[in-house]
């Protein structure tokens, strides 16, 4: 990284056109681009100059335009660079959005306006990565914990309308679907505030992860109903009950973003981060007296299921997951009643 430093100039003046920015940051990695911006703000932020301020706050819509462009890709080198952009220039967006809040907040309900507007156009098939990062980077720049809040709250609502709505049709839509799982978990796990639509959506996962002829005879909640042609889509091909598979170390790829074919390691990846998902939400609402009624679909399809054919140690965190659940059964319900008020003493009159 020293050595990077002491490569690039010193010195930026603040691009006043998309075009500056894109000479400055052009044919350099996230590194390099990190510590151009770095230097810009350093070298023309001035707390007294209004004039600086208002450049710096086109800065600022600059980047998003930047970090925009750079997650659209159709290869894995163009998804894996434009996340270590959005990680490395994360900071400095955050900083320029603190140095001019309304500013911040204008813009960024802007573009998640624009993405709505195109959403609405095909409310059926789930928006590109561009608009899924502002989801990423508006939880990282404004509080998510606030009651009401102007781009958050917005976000979190146009999140839980994708899940929906939107149909699971082939491997993008299922890596879609768990990124926005996670982005809501992030969203919610201050408030701990309850989203059905991840709950669906998690329980679509454990669907379509069930063979047809286990579950026919078990009621699915709304959710499930929109998958009936994609029923059996993670099914395993193969017996994988001799891989061995640490539960706690599967995540997503970059690749999973790219359409292709489903094949076995995907389907037990998609199944354990679902598993690990429904995990993080049953602590979070643990407080709720109807947490079991929330968790009762997923338990029965849970139940449905041996897994025989799943790696050992992913059937024992299911099995895990499916205790867990079981023993909220044991919560007890409290009836709803008025408050009680101390009655009001009679006026007394003396003699």
């Amino acid at each position: 990284m020293e050595n990077i430093r002491k490569e690039l100039p010193y010195t930026y003046k603040v691009p006043e056109k998309f075009e500056e920015l894109q000479e400055y940051l052009q044919n350099y990695n996230a590194d390099y681009q990190s510590i151009i911006v770095d230097r810009i703000i350093k070298c023309n932020h001035c707390p007294t100059n209004n004039t600086d301020e208002g450049k710096l706050s086109n800065l600022f819509l600059f980047l998003l335009q930047h970090v925009n462009n750079h997650v659209v890709g159709n290869d894995v080198g163009s998804i894996v660079n434009g996340f270590q952009i959005i990680d490395r220039l994360s900071p400095f967006l955050y900083d320029l959005a603190h140095l001019n809040p309304q500013n911040a907040k204008s813009v960024i309900q802007r573009i998640i306006k624009e993405k709505h507007d195109d959403f609405e156009e095909d409310k059926k098939k789930y928006p590109g990565l561009d608009t899924l990062i502002f989801f990423k980077l508006a939880s990282l720049i404004f509080p998510t914990s606030d009651f009401r809040h102007p781009v958050t709250t917005a976000c979190a609502i146009f999140m839980s309308e994708i899940l929906f709505r939107c149909r699971i049709k082939n491997k993008i839509d299922i890596s879609k679907g768990l990124f926005i799982c996670t982005l809501i978990l992030e969203y919610t796990v201050l408030s701990k505030r309850f989203a059905p639509c991840v709950i669906n959506f998690l329980h679509a996962i454990i669907y379509v992860s069930s063979p047809k002829h286990l579950i026919q005879d078990i009621k699915t909640i709304p959710i499930s109903k929109r998958i009936k042609h994609s029923e059996n889509l993670l099914i395993l091909d193969e017996d994988r009950s001799k891989l061995d598979v640490n539960p706690s170390s599967s995540y997503m790829k970059a690749s999973d973003l790219i359409d292709g074919p489903l094949d076995d390691d995907f389907k037990i990846r998609v199944l354990l981060i679902a598993v690990n998902l429904l995990g993080e939400f049953k602590n979070h609402l643990e407080e709720l007296e109807a947490v079991y009624s929330i968790f009762e679909p997923i338990l029965k399809l849970l139940k449905s299921n041996s897994f025989d054919k799943y790696p050992p140690k992913v059937k024992k965190h299911i099995m895990q997951l499916r205790k867990d659940l079981e023993k909220l059964k044991n919560k007890k319900l409290k009836y709803i009643m008025v408050e009680k008020k101390k009655p009001k003493p009679l006026r007394l009159y003396g003699p």
